[in-house]
């Protein structure tokens, strides 16, 4: 499983549902307006590695998925990226 990612104080692996709750707790804490899933901050980086890069089989090696259709469910272009895009083509 590798190295955890989380680290209690003994600096052993924190449980899955320690981390989920956690990640509830933290948000209430900071006001957020309504409570994401856990699996948002992974939605995230991999949206953002692709979007800084392009590059569907760079954003699959990172997500660790097996097959890049995986991916592409996290490579959804936001509604201005569309807008450029089809200004740049050529009628």
């Amino acid at each position: 499983a590798g190295a955890p990612l989380f680290c209690n104080q003994s600096r052993r692996r924190i449980s899955k549902r320690r981390v989920q709750f956690a990640w509830r707790q933290w948000q209430k804490k900071a006001g957020f307006d309504r409570l994401y899933p856990f699996h948002c901050l992974r939605h995230s980086s991999i949206t953002a590695v692709y979007l800084a890069t392009h590059d569907l089989f760079l954003a699959q090696r990172f997500a660790r998925h097996l097959s890049p259709l995986t991916t592409t469910v996290y490579t959804h272009p936001s509604d201005e990226e569309v807008r450029r895009r089809v200004r740049t083509l050529s009628c």
